[in-house]
């Protein structure tokens, strides 16, 4: 490295190359010679420079230190000669830029997250790489100084703000020049300087050029008079020890700076992180000069918190004392966040304030509870006055406040009020508790205002107590049927408004006529029938169990009757039956109201108390109690049930009838009559909680009449569970034939047996169904009829671990709960039906028939997992848990090097292939445990997650679930850990998938409020079931008061361009509904984005508010739901409430202001979820208001486009010309994907049923090989989920190494697999992106199709290997990607070692851009490469792959493409 004399050496012999030129008998040697001596002094450039940036990218700052004054002597010695070595220099100054920019973002980054030790560790890493760059670097870059360079602008940049700046930098390059360290001392400079001039004095080397060796002793002899002084020396080493010195000074502001925001905003949680990362400042105190007061800022952000407590309990007193209950909420709402927050945080925050609150609160409830005890005594001792009763109105309303202003001590209000009004109803009568409620209803108590009326707070109370408890049902049925008789139309006039549609093949709609004159026939047969039976029943003539028998007896009239035997001996019935089960509906919901009032009213029709609209006293008919079906409700049952039409079968056909009018009776109705006439009904909603909501509505019906147990409400995954459990348990079958222990459950032909090695004993491993404790998984795509089970099954959630339709996903499974199951008929072998013929006809009936045909369920599968629970499993997560930190390849390899892995595979002898990719998906799952987020139910010991409207603790999302029990087990979050791990810790296969698409009952009807808005693509799904016609039925309530909102200033559908700015216009419109005493109800698209609000500025500008979450229990939900329709109110939610929620109103006042206003605050994909929010509002013939409030980036992600949105176009142009078309782009490719899914998936469906009768027949061999063709398939479909096959369309983002090695046929090999790989995308909407790199890179192709990759030509660069320059081109390409919504995918092909460094933050950092990257690394030759395997781990999806030579890495290239796996 003697680059003095070598540059010397060069000079000499490049100036004699032109003289000895002109001696033609050397020119030829002599200029080899020089050609050899150029080679040769690139080669040692090109080597010092990959040797520094390796030793860069391992973080040796050491050996970079070495390497760069290396490199610096290099330059300065050998520029002259060779002056082109420079043009080589600015990728290394980026390289050497970039890291140094990273590692100034990581220590920033953990100074805004104040993770205090990770600081620290970063600085003290920081602290030797400033002094090179104050050293050596300083030096390196003032000699360069003329050239212009970025990147070398970028680094002094750095330098200056953030390692000690001109200052330290002018300093630290006398040490360079003298090459001593920071902590020299004058005898060690007074040495060097000795030693350096012998080598540079001119006197001391002839060789020398005079020149330079006079400017280099010149920089010594200033070097060594500067270090010289002590004082300076002192200087130089105090500026070393204090990198980042402004940044950390800043750090204890910043902290107190975000408390005191976190505190405004409510943000309590990270206050909390906050302070306790206070408590971590000592460690960096030492690190800046003068040391920052460590235990002063802590105490200054501690003592910010505490003040801040106790000004909100003081806030409490004073409001509770005061009565000012709406205030006194909104703090309280705060201090139950800090609760959550602090409350192991004794020495900033007491709970002490909320004993003494409940002690208030308590103490008042019972007070007011007493004086209506007392008031309701002295009525029932001398008579209802109506000063008394004006008493107990006024107490209840106390109690009301209580319960409606304050929600924490609802439980307890509402308590005593139900204990009152149930004493009411028993001491003083129905008919006292009815004049009671039209008290309320009609607002006439309360406390008044200034001008004599009463509050609208009370008025607001009143309706709430009306809505809230069941002893003022009736009143609400009064109200009901006075509104529906106001807009009751005569018959002949609703027929005309009925309209009847036939769908063609292509989704064509044409009208269809209506027999309106035998409809009439069959209302007008009903009425008759109906009051017969109602007269009979007020007479006494007959009673509940009469009405059951004589239903009954009309029943057996219509038997036998099939799908396809439904003529006149059916239908000629309905009306009777319809009549029948309408009179006992009225009979058992309201017939003992009725009977109470009549008494009451001794015996008379009309009852003499205060009405709903009228004066006091006046009479009101007692039949306006009664609960009855509609006649518009009658109607669409008679229609839904053919009684028009001249056919011998029931026709397949939807209804549509509009939100909040009677789906539930509807439903209900037709499951009874059904079931009547012997048909097992299933009823299929998208929530549970509304499925059984209705359930119940018609639960002691179905039990009265004997066919409960013909009737089951349920979403669609349990009807999918309970078609498979009616033939047996395959997740069981699938453990005993794991375990060897499989044994025949019922005859069925089989096939000859394949060869395959018989299955050991499994002694160590127990598992199965498990009902009660199992999980669920989501489906993928699409299968085949099974029978029927009437069996009661509970719905459980397995996972398999890659085995779903994502990379783990969740299976829904119901286990029997009985031991009993019905077996009918016999399995016929291959991809056939689990039918039989002699099964009774099952009736499907749809409750919002749109998302049973969406992409939820059309397209998916009900994934089917066994659940493998041993001592070997539950250690090996906890091992993987426990060594989490370890890159991925080396915990694998810890893993199957334990015994416990051993134990596992000698477990499950002959299922090595299971033990090895379930333990790898453990390994790959660790790392993403809090994706998706879950919600941890302390007391139950159970981790659930958010499903529709509400959290699942049946769902497991592959192992990530398991290490999420961990992760909570060591933060003593359970109350019985042990309980919670038995559970969690289980090892989940994958047996099987059955296709939600080939469910095809022998009839299907529905209804929906949405048909009109389906489009052609959902109606061509529907004629697969031979669902081609729907009627739409007109409304109950007359005209629709629906209106969207438009009124002066203010837009119907409104784009703003930042988030801030959207919820500060959801909070403007809000505040002005409240303000205008209506009621708003704002709908977020996700829990997430609600949550986000909550924590905003703005949430806490809304006074009177409730938020309807999914994490609320049932109760809560009722009670937000019934209080959201109530003028003054705002209730915030999320989307999935939009479906299916009744906000019902029954507030004058509320309707005369303009009802409720629905704010949706995103852009729906499907238009019938728009329709359905709509619905939310304006519903049963109330009026109401709907707008828009939307997100430019929402929109932007939405539809993959950047398109300028907000303030561009007026609100119609907006909706009609962009969004609505938008929609119809994204729909028509939600339709292709699942229709393209299909193939696939029915497939695997055909495989499990296959694998299925193996089981059952018990063929333990057969069924071992069927299971291992299936478990491959559902994991290479899986793998090809992930990489997008079968999916939306990818951005392929290539990585090629055109470095001079691959020349040849390596490039040869190298191109026919690209083709490989392009050819079997080919038809596929993919895009195709190509980075060829050496030394460089350079974009060969950007986002092109497929075919026009096809027919490009790719070159061969020919020089070095450098990986950087080519991810760095990756990661813009992919961007591009990422804004038309594509798939990304990155393939980085290497033959040989590179000289930047590892790259592993620069694939972590892809990652992190694009969360959903699938990375494949490829080595190509012999030997692997550790580096490219690092790099793939780096990456949660990615892979390694090793090919040999050009087959093997066609193999690699075309497995790529189709998704599998290929590792060689």
């Amino acid at each position: 490295y003697d680059y003095v004399r070598c540059g010397i050496q060069c000079r000499i012999a490049l100036a004699m190359e032109e003289p000895l030129n002109r001696h033609t008998q050397t020119r030829a040697a002599f200029t080899n010679e020089i050609s050899k001596l150029n080679r040769q002094v690139r080669s040692h450039f090109e080597g010092v420079s990959k040797d520094l940036l390796q030793a860069l990218g391992t973080h040796n700052i050491s050996e970079f230190e070495q390497l760069l004054f290396r490199h610096y002597k290099l330059v300065k010695h050998l520029r002259v000669p060779y002056p082109g070595l420079l043009n080589n220099l600015t990728s290394m100054h980026e390289q050497i830029a970039n890291y140094t920019e990273d590692r100034v973002k990581e220590v920033q980054a953990a100074a805004k997250s104040f993770t205090l030790a990770k600081v620290k560790q970063c600085i003290d890493s920081m602290r030797k790489f400033g002094q090179v760059l104050s050293g050596v670097y300083a030096l390196y870059a003032e000699m360069i100084r003329d050239r212009p360079d970025a990147a070398i602008d970028r680094l002094n940049r750095l330098c200056s703000e953030h390692f000690g700046g001109k200052e330290l930098v002018h300093l630290g390059r006398f040490y360079a020049v003298l090459e001593i360290p920071p902590n020299a001392n004058q005898e060690d400079i007074d040495r060097a300087f000795r030693n350096r001039s012998r080598e540079c004095h001119p006197d001391k080397c002839r060789s020398a050029d005079d020149a330079a060796a006079t400017e280099e002793q010149k920089q010594l002899n200033e070097a060594k008079s500067q270090l010289s002084d002590a004082r300076i020396r002192e200087a130089y080493q105090r500026s070393l020890r204090d990198p980042f010195a402004n940044l950390l000074r800043e750090i204890p502001v910043q902290m107190r700076s975000t408390v005191v925001d976190c505190l405004k905003n409510s943000d309590y949680q990270t206050a909390r992180d906050v302070m306790v990362s206070a408590r971590d400042l000592g460690l960096i105190s030492q690190l800046v000069d003068p040391n920052l007061n460590a235990e002063e800022c802590k105490e200054r952000v501690r003592q910010t918190i505490k003040e801040h407590f106790d000004e909100l309990s003081n806030k409490v007193s004073t409001f509770w004392l005061n009565q000012k209950l709406k205030e006194l909420n909104l703090v309280l709402e705060r201090m139950e966040k800090v609760d959550l927050s602090f409350s192991a945080h004794t020495d900033v925050y007491s709970s002490e304030w909320n004993k003494r609150l409940r002690t208030d609160v308590a103490r008042s409830i019972k007070t007011k509870a007493d004086k209506l005890w007392q008031t309701m005594d002295r009525m029932a001792r001398g008579g209802q006055e109506v000063s008394q009763m004006l008493q107990m109105a006024d107490g209840l309303l106390a109690l009301g406040r209580l319960m409606d202003e304050i929600p924490l001590f609802k439980a307890d209000a509402s308590t005593n009020i139900e204990h009152i009004l149930d004493h009411c109803q028993e001491e003083l009568g129905p008919n006292f508790i009815f004049k009671l409620g039209m008290l309320l209803e009609q607002g006439k108590v309360g406390k008044k205002d200034s001008d004599g009326n009463i509050t609208a707070d009370d008025k607001r109370v009143a309706r709430v107590i009306l809505n809230t408890f069941r002893q003022f049902r009736d009143i609400l049925t009064v109200i009901w049927n006075q509104q529906t008789s106001i807009t009751q139309k005569d018959l002949p006039s609703t027929l005309r408004e009925i309209k009847s549609m036939k769908v063609s093949a292509s989704g064509q709609q044409s009208p269809m006529g209506v027999n309106t004159q035998r409809l009439q026939q069959g209302v007008d047969k009903y009425d008759e029938l109906y009051k017969n039976f109602m007269q009979e029943w007020k007479a006494g003539m007959k009673n509940c169990q009469d009405l059951v028998t004589d239903v009954k007896a009309t029943a057996r009239k219509a038997v036998p009757c099939r799908v396809h035997f439904w003529g006149p001996h059916v239908k000629e019935l309905l009306p009777e039956l319809l009549a029948g089960i309408a009179a006992y509906f009225t009979i058992s919901k309201s017939g003992d109201s009725f009977r109470r009032l009549t008494k009451a009213g001794t015996g008379g029709q009309h009852v003499a108390v205060t009405s709903a609209r009228g004066a006091p006293n006046e009479a009101i008919n007692a039949d306006t109690i009664l609960q009855k079906p509609h006649t518009i409700q009658v109607l669409t049952l008679l229609r839904l049930f053919g009684y028009d039409s001249d056919g011998q079968s029931l026709i397949r056909q939807l209804m549509q009838i509009r939100t909040g009018e009677g789906k539930s009776m509807i439903l209900g109705m037709s499951s009874l009559l059904f079931a009547l006439l012997g048909f097992p009904v299933r009823c299929i909603c998208y929530s549970e909680y509304l499925s059984q909501r209705d359930f119940k509505l018609f639960e002691e019906m179905f039990e009265d009449f004997g066919v409960k147990s013909l009737v089951t409400y349920s979403k669609i995954t349990t009807f999918s569970e309970d078609k498979v459990a009616t033939q047996g348990d395959i997740r069981q079958l699938t453990v005993d034939m794991l375990k060897g222990t499989l044994k025949p459950t019922v005859s069925v032909g089989v096939t000859s047996p394949v060869s395959g090695s018989p299955a050991s004993s499994f002694p160590a491993i127990s598992g199965g169904s498990n009902p009660g404790s199992e999980s669920r998984s989501i489906a993928s795509p699409a299968t085949t009829s099974m029978p029927t089970s009437t069996s009661t099954t509970t719905t459980t959630t397995v996972t398999v671990p890659s085995a779903c339709m994502g990379a783990s996903g969740t299976v829904t499974m119901s286990a029997p709960t009985t031991s009993t199951l019905r077996t009918v008929g016999q399995l016929q072998h291959g991809a056939a039906s689990l039918g039989a013929s002699n099964q009774p006809e099952e009736i499907l009936l749809l409750d919002e028939v749109d998302m049973f045909f969406g992409a939820d369920f059309y397209g998916r599968t009900h994934d089917q997992v066994a659940v493998l629970e041993s001592s070997e499993v539950s250690d090996i997560l906890k091992m993987i848990w426990k060594n989490r930190s370890l890159a991925r390849s080396q915990l694998l390899q810890q893993v199957k090097a334990s015994p416990q892995y051993q134990g596992l595979l000698r477990a499950l002898r002959g299922f090595d292939f299971v033990v090895d990719r379930e333990v790898t998906q453990m390994c790959d799952d660790v790392r993403e445990f809090q994706t998706p987020p879950y919600h941890c139910d302390s007391g139950n010991n159970r981790i659930g997650y958010k499903e529709l409207d509400g959290v699942c603790y049946d769902i497991v999302y592959g192992y990530r679930t398991a290490f999420a029990y961990l992760h909570e087990a060591d933060n003593k979050n359970f109350q019985n850990s042990q309980k919670a791990l038995t559970t969690g810790l289980r090892m989940r296969v994958s047996c099987g998938q059955f296709c939600y698409n080939k469910i095809n009952p022998a009839c299907i009807l529905g209804v929906s409020g949405t048909l009109d808005a389906l489009g052609g693509e959902e109606w061509k799904i529907m004629g697969k079931y031979q669902i081609d016609c729907y009627s739409t039925m007109p409304s109950v309530y007359g005209k629709s008061n629906f209106k969207w909102w438009n009124q002066e200033g203010v837009d119907p559908v409104t784009v703003v361009e930042t988030r801030a700015e959207h919820f500060a216009a959801i909070t403007e419109i809000v505040k002005r509904m409240l303000e205008d005493k209506r009621a708003a109800i704002v709908l977020f698209e996700t829990a997430e984005l609600l949550k986000e609000f909550e924590k905003s500025e703005y949430f806490q500008k809304v006074s009177q508010k409730n938020v309807l979450s999914e994490s609320k229990s049932h109760e809560d939900k009722d009670y937000v739901i019934k209080k959201a329709a109530t003028a003054g109110q705002a209730t915030f939610t999320t989307a999935v409430f939009g479906r299916g929620t009744d906000f019902m109103c029954n507030d004058q006042r509320l309707l005369d202001a303009g009802g409720v206003h629905i704010i949706q605050a995103f852009f729906s994909a499907d238009k019938s979820e728009e329709v359905q929010i709509q619905g939310r509002t304006a519903r049963q013939g109330k009026k109401g208001t709907y707008c828009m409030i939307l997100c430019e980036p929402d929109l932007h992600k939405l539809f993959g486009s950047k398109r300028r949105i907000a303030g561009q176009m007026a609100p119609k142009d907006l909706y009609n010309n962009y969004l609505e078309i938008e929609r119809a782009k994204l729909q028509h490719q939600k339709h292709q994907t699942i229709e393209k899914s299909l193939a696939g998936a029915e497939e695997r469906d055909g495989m499990t049923r296959q694998y299925f009768q193996a089981l059952l027949a018990g063929s333990l061999v057969m069924s071992q090989q069927y299971f291992k063709d299936l478990y491959n398939k559902i994991w290479a479909a899986v793998r090809q989920g992930r990489s997008g096959g079968g999916g939306g369309p990818l951005h392929v983002v290539f990585c090629l190494d055109g470095s001079g090695s691959m020349g040849g046929s390596p490039w040869r090999d190298l191109m026919q697999a690209f083709t490989t790989f392009l050819n079997t995308r080919r038809g596929n909407p993919d895009k195709v992106s190509v980075v060829i790199f050496d030394d460089f890179s350079q974009v060969a192709m950007s986002m092109v199709e497929l075919n026009s990759a096809l027919s490009s030509w790719l070159s061969m660069p020919g020089g070095g290997t450098r990986f950087l320059p080519a991810l760095r081109d990756a990661q813009q390409l992919l961007s591009l990607g990422s804004q038309e919504k594509l798939a990304p995918v990155l393939i980085f092909m290497s033959d040989g070692a590179n000289g930047d460094g590892d790259c592993l933050s620069e694939m972590q950092h892809l990652h992190q851009q694009h969360p959903d990257l699938q990375c494949h690394t490829i080595f190509f030759g012999r030997g692997g490469s550790e580096r490219l395997r690092l790099m793939a781990e780096a990456v949660p999806d990615g892979q390694y792959h090793h090919s040999v030579d050009g087959i093997a890495l066609q193999e690699t290239f075309k497995s790529i493409a189709v998704g599998a796996e290929y590792t060689k």
